[in-house]
C-alpha cells in the first residue's frame, strides 16, 4: 500500500496531514470489461479478483460472504434509506452500475470533480444491474435498492488520492446532507472513505461530524486508515461514527479472517477537554472489520478511451472496508423503517451500531483482553484492537434486529414501558435470549435485563452497548464554535439470578472499559443457569451541560456451541417478553 499526502487547510493554519487511500492491489492499469468477463458463480454481486484480467471475476462473492442476502431473502434491499458517501470527489455516475446517483453536493470552494476512488466506493454502497448488458456485469453493490447521494470535500488535487480541504469545504458537504437535506429529506447513513493523520479527535472536523451524529441521530461510518504502523485517524478517531478496518485474505481457508497488514489499530489516546491534557493509548477505536482485499471494483473509464463506460480495476484498503459496513447499516435502516415504522428509536445510530458489532463474527486470534479477575470474565478494552468486534456477518445481525427472524419466534425488539427519567425504576423485566433495546440510564442508575430462559453451560452470550458523545457541531457552515458537551462512562455486565425473586447472584462477566463509547462481551457461559445484562451509568468523564443520562443502543444474542445452531437455540424456548415503557 502507499500513503499519499494530503494538505488539510483549516483555521488554525496550514497543515501538512497524511491521506491514507487505498490503490490497485494490481496494476491500475489493469481493466476488465465486463461484457466479456466469465459469468462463473450466475452471480451479480461484488467479488473479489486474485491478480490480472485472466482472474478476472472468478473469487469470492463477498454480499454473500458477508451475510447480505439474508436481508435480499426478507426483500430488503435499502429502497427506504438515502445513503451519502462523501470524500474528496464524486460518484461516477457514468459507470453502468452508478447512473442512478440522484444528488451531488459540493462544498464551498469545492472542486466537485468525478473521480476513480467515489467511483469504487459508491459501487460497493449501492451499484445496481441497470447498465449495458445487465445480468453480465458482477456489479451489485451491498444497498443496491438504496437512493445514493455523493458529497465532494476537495479544494484542491494532488494526485494519487491527496487532495486539500477547509473546514467550509467540509461543513457545508455533511451538514447540508445529514441536516438540511435536500428536497425535504437527509441521509440516512454516511459513508467516508478518507482520513488525515490527527490520531486524538479533538479537531474542529471530527467534533462537527460527531456533533451532527448526534443531533440526528444518523449512521456515520469512517474508514480507519492504510498506516497498519499508526493508530486510527481522521473521522474514525472521533467518538460516533462507526471506525471500520480491513480483513484479508480471500484466498485463506475461511476467507477474509484476518486483519490486513496496512489496517491501522488502536490504540489510541484520549483527549480532556477539562483541562486540555491527552492519555496516550487508552482508546479501542476500531469498531467492526469488513473484507479490504483484492476487490473488483468500478472505475471511470481511462483517459483515451471510448465507447464504454463499465471498466473495473482490482483494489484494497480500508477506503473499501468501511462502505460494505455503510451499506450493510443501510440494510439494517431499510428493515427497520419497514418493520418498526412507529418506533424512530429502532433506526437510532446507536441501535444500528450495537446490532452490526453484535452480529460480527470473532475473527482469527480475535482478542478483546477478557480475563478471569477473581472468577468474573473482565475485560478494560471492549474491542480487539484490529479488528473491533470483528468481521461485519450481515445474516447475525439481521437475526438480532428483526422482529420475528426465527419462524415467528419473536426477540425483543426495544423494551417500551417504564420510564427511567421520571420513576427512575428501570428493571427491564424478562426479556427473549435475542434482541435490541435503545435506552436510556440514569447518571449513577443501572438498567437490568433478565433473560427470560434458563440457559445452558457451553452457549456463548455476545452483547454490545454503544452511545454517543454528546458534542455541538457549531456552525453548518464551517463548522466553528463545535465544542464537547458530555461524555458519559457505561458498563455492561452479565449476572446471574434466581427466577423466582429476580435477585442476581453473581456477576459473572464485564465490559468497563473507561474511555470507549463501546463495551462488548463475548464468552461461554461457565454453567447452565439464569443469566441477564445490566447497563450501569458510572457517571461522567466530563459534564459541561448539567446532563443527567445518557441514551444508548444495545443488543444480545445467545448461540448454542456446535453442532446446534441458534436458531434452534431459540425455536426452543418459550417467549416470556414483559415489555414496559421506556423513554424516547
Amino acid at each position: 500500500m502507499a500513503n499519499q499526502t494530503d494538505k488539510h487547510r483549516c483555521k488554525h493554519g496550514f497543515i501538512i496531514l497524511l491521506l491514507f487511500f487505498a490503490i490497485a492491489s494490481n496494476s491500475i492499469a489493469a481493466f476488465a470489461q465486463l461484457a466479456y468477463a466469465p459469468n462463473v458463480q450466475g452471480k451479480q454481486d461484488i467479488v473479489s479478483s486474485t491478480g490480472d484480467n485472466g482472474n478476472a471475476f472468478t473469487g469470492i462473492d463477498i454480499n454473500a460472504l458477508i451475510g447480505a442476502n439474508r436481508f435480499y431473502d426478507a426483500g430488503y434491499s435499502g429502497s427506504r434509506v438515502i445513503q451519502a458517501n462523501i470524500e474528496g470527489g464524486l460518484i461516477w455516475s457514468g459507470h453502468s452500475t452508478l447512473e442512478h446517483v440522484s444528488h451531488d453536493e459540493v462544498g464551498t470552494g469545492g472542486l466537485g470533480a468525478d473521480t476513480d476512488h467515489a467511483t469504487s466506493v459508491g459501487q460497493i454502497l449501492g451499484g445496481r444491474e441497470t447498465g449495458l448488458f445487465p445480468g453480465n456485469h458482477y456489479e451489485q453493490g451491498i444497498a443496491g435498492g438504496a437512493t445514493l447521494w455523493s458529497g465532494a470535500i476537495a479544494t484542491a488535487d494532488y494526485g494519487q488520492g491527496g487532495f486539500e480541504i477547509t473546514d467550509a469545504s467540509t461543513a457545508s458537504v455533511y451538514s447540508a446532507l445529514l441536516k438540511g437535506g435536500v428536497n425535504g429529506q437527509t441521509a440516512d447513513v454516511f459513508n467516508s472513505s478518507w482520513t488525515y493523520s490527527d490520531s486524538v479527535g479533538n479537531n474542529t472536523i471530527a467534533m462537527g461530524v460527531d456533533g451532527l451524529l448526534y443531533q440526528t441521530g444518523k449512521v456515520g461510518v469512517a474508514a480507519v486508515g492504510n498506516d497498519g504502523s499508526a493508530a486510527v485517524s481522521g473521522l474514525a478517531a472521533g467518538y460516533n461514527s462507526i471506525a471500520v478496518g480491513s480483513l484479508g485474505s480471500e484466498l485463506d481457508p475461511t476467507p477474509y479472517n484476518q486483519p490486513s497488514y496496512f489496517s491501522s489499530h488502536s490504540p489510541n489516546d484520549y483527549y480532556n477537554p477539562v483541562d486540555g491534557s491527552v492519555i496516550p493509548g487508552v482508546r479501542s477505536k476500531v469498531d467492526i472489520s469488513a473484507p479490504g482485499e483484492s476487490l473488483t471494483l468500478a472505475i471511470q473509464t481511462p483517459a483515451g478511451e471510448t465507447g464504454n463506460s463499465w471498466h473495473y480495476s482490482y483494489l484494497s484498503g480500508t477506503s473499501f472496508s468501511a462502505p460494505f459496513v455503510a451499506a450493510g447499516a443501510s440494510l439494517v435502516v431499510d428493515a427497520g423503517k419497514d418493520m418498526y415504522a412507529s418506533d424512530a428509536k429502532a433506526v437510532d445510530g446507536r441501535v444500528v451500531k450495537a446490532v452490526l458489532l453484535n452480529g460480527a463474527d470473532k475473527t482469527q486470534f480475535w482478542d478483546n483482553g477478557q480475563q478471569l479477575d477473581n472468577g468474573v470474565v473482565t475485560t478494560y478494552q471492549s474491542l480487539d484492537l484490529t479488528t473491533g468486534a470483528g468481521r461485519l456477518n450481515l445474516n447475525k445481525t439481521y437475526n438480532q434486529y428483526a422482529d420475528k427472524p426465527h419462524g415467528g419466534q419473536a426477540g425483543t425488539t426495544d423494551v417500551i414501558g417504564k420510564d427511567c427519567l421520571t420513576d427512575g425504576d428501570c428493571d427491564q423485566g424478562f426479556v427473549a435470549p435475542v434482541g435490541w433495546d435503545f435506552g436510556w440510564a440514569n447518571e449513577g442508575g443501572q438498567n437490568l435485563y433478565f433473560l427470560d430462559n434458563q440457559i445452558a453451560s457451553g452457549a456463548t452470550l455476545t452483547t454490545t452497548l454503544d452511545w454517543y458523545a454528546d458534542v455541538s457541531p457549531g456552525l453548518e457552515a464551517d463548522f466553528s464554535g463545535a465544542h464537547y458537551n458530555h461524555l458519559s462512562q457505561l458498563d455492561l455486565l452479565v449476572f446471574q439470578f434466581d427466577p423466582i425473586t429476580r435477585t442476581i447472584m453473581d456477576t459473572v462477566a464485564q465490559s468497563i472499559s473507561i474511555y470507549n463509547q463501546v463495551e462488548h462481551l463475548s464468552f461461554i457461559l461457565p454453567t447452565t443457569g439464569y443469566y441477564g445484562l445490566e447497563v450501569i451509568n458510572a457517571g461522567d468523564l466530563y459534564n459541561f451541560s448539567d446532563a443527567t443520562g445518557e441514551f444508548y443502543g444495545l443488543a444480545w444474542f445467545i448461540a448454542l456451541p456446535e453442532p446446534s445452531t441458534p436458531e434452534l437455540l431459540l425455536l426452543g424456548l418459550a417467549s416470556m417478553v414483559i415489555r414496559r415503557r421506556q423513554s424516547s
